[in-house]
């Protein structure tokens, strides 16, 4: 799942640059801890440093084991959450 957090738009002298700089949080579902960190590392590595289209640039800001969808849950899923500072234009 993708959300996007947080953007803020760069402004110059004369105004809006059309540079946005946002925050977007990848989240990882997985029944295993182990398919749930397999498929996080396997984003990681593909969207680390990207650049292409309206994209100038993709970081990793952070990644955490949270807990799965229904805390409790005997079925609940496994959890990364990845963090990345996407540089774009608006």
């Amino acid at each position: 799942m993708l959300s996007r957090i947080s953007g803020a738009r760069d402004y110059h002298a004369q105004g809006p640059s059309g540079y946005v700089v946002s925050r977007v949080q990848i989240d990882v579902y997985a029944d295993t801890y182990v398919a749930a960190h397999g498929t996080a590392q396997s984003i990681v590595a593909a969207v680390s440093g990207y650049r292409g289209g309206g994209i100038n640039a993709v970081f990793i800001d952070s990644q955490h084991d949270l807990s799965g969808l229904e805390a409790g849950d005997p079925h609940e899923l496994y959890r990364v959450s990845i963090d990345v500072i996407v540089h774009h234009a608006e």
